[in-house]
């Protein structure tokens, strides 16, 4: 879904691509980008990472897939323990949405309670998707063991403990999405969750070894119960873990998790090299130097030129945020923005994820062609100059 080419500018915009290295990427047409979506946020390395490619054709020569479990496992489950301040223990999905319906199965099961107090996105399976707007399919039933809270605000969350007293499982939250977290406030969500006989799931599918080594966690110094993990833990290839305290992970052996692919001995190899290569070199923090770099230089462009455009987030993780420009709608100027960098050879998406191939260059360039756009959307007479050669971009939810 998050790939469907209608978010993006359909008709003026790449479909497919083919093939890619590092942060560039081609299409099928043969065209060449640089790609500052890094697979939705999994190819924190970049794509084709020598030291990750290489762990995962060794084992390729060994199997993929046997009818036991494979010693990969326990060694991804130490390096795990080692870098993730909650985790203890550790079980192994495929997916992130695996990974959050694991999570809430092992905290059901943990204190014998259906609600589950919820903020941000946790994939698409029944139990979270029935609280979006694109729940066809989803029996209605599900949606009552689900409740939805407001970033930042303790307070409601308060309420919201205090109405289904004895009746909450968890509480699962991004730790942090766009917004900073106020001074405090994760530290008050566990307080609260505990007081309130509730397990703290961190959704870290995408913090997870992007905001630092250890997690979001381990970078606002909050350590849930239980979190979950996907995205960059592979660099690619589909893995997804939970990890968590030794009492609570022990004490659901019995809770059923299980998947055959889970076991997928490549994508095992694949993690523990690329947790490897984050111990080892200065990911984390290149990362983040070249996010702020783009942040803050497009931040300016924007102001420079008057175009309501923001981008927002953190540096591992951006976000921009298009608004109505002279008569035209936000999502007619973000189609516009999208189709005019990728004419450019840039490929910008509905997030912004840095990896360690993105050097500088790839910044000022990106930076460069963002200022060529603005200046146009600036000077021109909108009604004859902007020329949307595709569909306006639409919205997921």
């Amino acid at each position: 879904m998050a790939k469907d080419p209608h978010l993006f500018t359909y008709g003026a915009y790449p479909i497919y691509l083919a093939e890619g290295n590092g942060a560039r990427v081609r299409d099928v047409d043969g065209h060449w980008y640089t790609d500052f979506q890094s697979s939705l946020g999994p190819a924190i390395l970049g794509i084709a990472y020598p030291a990750v490619d290489a762990a995962v054709m060794r084992q390729l020569h060994h199997g993929v897939l046997f009818s036991l479990l494979h010693p990969l496992q326990n060694d991804l489950a130490k390096i795990v323990c080692d870098l993730v301040p909650c985790a203890e223990r550790v079980r192994i999905f495929k997916t992130g949405s695996d990974a959050t319906t694991g999570a809430v199965r092992i905290a059901r099961a943990c204190t014998g309670r259906d609600m589950i107090v919820s903020c941000h996105f946790h994939g698409w399976h029944d139990w979270y998707y029935a609280t979006t707007s694109m729940n066809r399919g989803i029996p209605a039933s599900v949606r009552k063991d689900i409740i939805e809270f407001t970033y930042n605000d303790s307070e409601g969350l308060e309420k919201i403990l205090r109405a289904h007293k004895g009746t909450v499982a968890a509480v699962i939250m991004e730790p942090v999405h766009l917004d900073p977290p106020r001074r405090g406030f994760l530290k008050q969500v566990q307080s609260l969750a505990h007081r309130h006989g509730a397990l703290l799931i961190f959704d870290e599918v995408v913090t997870g070894f992007r905001f630092s080594v250890g997690g979001a966690q381990e970078y606002f110094g909050v350590t849930p119960d239980l979190a979950c993990f996907a995205k960059a833990i592979a660099n690619g290839l589909p893995l997804g873990i939970v990890a968590g305290k030794k009492h609570i992970m022990d004490n659901t052996r019995d809770v059923i998790t299980s998947t055959t692919f889970s076991e997928d001995a490549l994508a095992i190899a694949a993690a523990i090299a690329t947790l490897k290569e984050l111990r080892r070199r200065p990911v984390i923090a290149h990362i983040w130097r070249m996010g702020a770099e783009f942040q803050n230089g497009f931040n300016a462009l924007a102001t420079q030129y008057a175009i309501p455009v923001v981008c927002a987030g953190f540096p591992p993780r951006l976000e921009l945020s298009f608004s109505d420009y002279r008569g035209r709608k936000r999502l007619e100027i973000k189609a516009y923005f999208l189709q005019e960098s990728a004419k450019r050879g840039v490929l910008f998406g509905n997030a912004i994820f840095m990896n360690y191939a993105h050097t500088r260059s790839d910044i000022k360039k990106a930076l460069r062609i963002c200022e060529e756009i603005f200046r146009t959307l600036a000077d021109a007479h909108l009604g004859k100059r902007l020329v949307l050669e595709g569909e306006p971009t639409q919205e997921l939810w």
